[in-house]
């Protein structure tokens, strides 16, 4: 593993989403949020194929960029993922990594009259966007959502709070996020702990 970053197989789309329901938020974080969005090998090559989505959420004091954080002997999670892909180890999937980073260091993705409605930012608003504009399996059952610390407690409430938005909730990390969410025996649904 060398200490700088690494070609994708895959690729990530970066964007910069404008939310109405974060605008005016109370503690006057932006509404205008990074997001990306990786689409794996072969995306471009198979333009009638439909894939499954993750979308990863962060931990307490994060925000988005930090999923590119290099530290000696560990490879970054984005990278991991991809390479899981590119090796077949995994069904390729388009995985979403949103932010919701806000003055107090996180909003552990609730919707919350201190922090703003960062549970129906990711579910009304960002899932319906990558439905959009990539080529998802627009049904629950077909997209999971799995984070890190904080990031856990969101992706554990979010299939009980909105079972339309997610169906699948992992609580693990790196590469055995992605390995096991997409075993599948795991999308035919169960809970996961490492």
């Amino acid at each position: 593993m060398l200490p700088w970053s690494a070609d994708f197989a895959g690729r990530i789309d970066e964007h910069v989403f404008e939310s109405a329901l974060l605008r005016g938020n109370p503690l006057g974080d932006p509404h205008e949020r990074p997001l990306w969005v990786y689409v794996p090998p072969g995306y471009d090559d198979e333009p009638q194929r439909r894939y499954a989505s993750m979308y990863v959420i962060q931990g307490y004091t994060g925000h988005v960029s930090m999923w590119r954080n290099r530290t000696a002997f560990r490879q970054p999670f984005i990278e991991t993922a991809d390479d899981v892909f590119a090796r077949g180890e995994a069904p390729p999937t388009i995985v979403v990594y949103v932010d919701a980073w806000t003055g107090y260091g996180g909003s552990q993705f609730v919707d919350s009259a201190g922090t703003g409605a960062y549970h129906s930012y990711v579910c009304d608003e960002i899932v319906p966007f990558v439905d959009s504009q990539y080529r998802t399996i627009v049904s629950p059952d077909h997209r999971a959502i799995s984070g890190k610390s904080s990031g856990g407690f969101g992706a554990m409430v979010t299939p009980m709070l909105r079972p339309t938005c997610s169906a699948r909730w992992p609580r693990t990390s790196r590469r055995l996020t992605v390995r096991v969410l997409l075993h599948p025996g795991v999308r035919k649904g169960c809970s996961v702990s490492a």
